[in-house]
């Protein structure tokens, strides 16, 4: 994997799965269905989450930050257990800066809570390595772990899932 990436960042190397990527030109059952060629569709799916605090039942969001684009927002949900059920659509271009960002950037997920009308504060924040891609999958997940922002303290977690569209 370290010859991957040193080959990427040189600009020498393509791993296929992004020659895949970069040859795409229309996506199919997409929001997306003028793709030139090169873009591509990355979607982020946000889905059960468990909170693991007791002594209230908050209202909370997440924000998904990927790349440079603009981030996108859940619905808000109250409770201690919420499914999301949130798909995020990124549109891309695969060109030498995104391939460097997949193989060392995140995809960053904060967890908010709502405290008095449009009032929110931020409460929780997990990032989703990129680097999975490189090695030659279109789709993966998990569950990613919210870390407080007054330490490192686990405060819950939410299922994820991931994927570039290809054909």
């Amino acid at each position: 994997m370290e010859q991957s990436i040193d080959s990427i960042a040189v600009g020498s190397h393509v791993p296929d799965i992004l020659e895949k990527l970069k040859k795409t030109k229309t996506v199919s059952q997409s929001a997306y269905n003028d793709l030139a060629t090169g873009e591509n569709v990355v979607t982020i799916e946000l889905g059960e989450c468990t909170l693991l605090f007791n002594d209230f039942i908050p209202k909370i969001f997440c924000t998904i930050e990927f790349y440079h684009l603009k981030p996108q927002t859940t619905p808000v949900k109250q409770g201690l257990s919420v499914d999301f059920g949130f798909s995020g659509k990124f549109r891309v271009n695969v060109d030498d800066s995104f391939l460097e960002y997949l193989s060392s950037g995140f995809a960053i997920i904060e967890l908010r809570q709502v405290v008095m009308g449009a009032q929110h504060k931020l409460i929780g924040i997990g990032k989703i390595s990129l680097s999975q891609f490189l090695t030659e999958k279109m789709e993966f997940g998990g569950i990613l772990e919210f870390k407080s922002t007054k330490g490192e303290k686990s405060i819950g977690g939410i299922k994820f899932k991931i994927k570039i569209q290809g054909q």
